[in-house]
């Protein structure tokens, strides 16, 4: 499950919302949360919902962030799994 944006959308009062979504899904299933700031609310979404979370911190002291681009040309049938495939290999390589 991805939450994009996690901090806008806890911030415009959808906190109980994302948590009755993240709640009906499959508890196996891995929670990976992208926010551009991190606030109360966030930390503890993550905290309460992800296991052994990792923080990615970008641009940290008002540095701007190295911005890498990576494309993939994927076929639309197997666009799921082409995905999966695609951040199990980038969090492998990052850890």
């Amino acid at each position: 499950m991805v939450l994009d944006e996690a901090d806008e959308m806890l911030k415009m009062g959808f906190v109980q919302d994302v948590e009755k979504i993240i709640e009906s899904a499959d508890p196996n299933r891995q929670l990976v949360m992208f926010s551009a700031t991190t606030n109360q609310d966030v930390l503890t979404v993550s905290w309460k919902y992800q296991h052994d979370p990792i923080e990615i911190v970008a641009g940290r002291g008002g540095k701007q962030a190295e911005h890498h681009a990576v494309h993939h040309r994927i076929r639309s049938e197997t666009k799921s799994m082409s995905i999966c495939c695609i951040c199990s290999i980038r969090i492998n390589i990052s850890a």
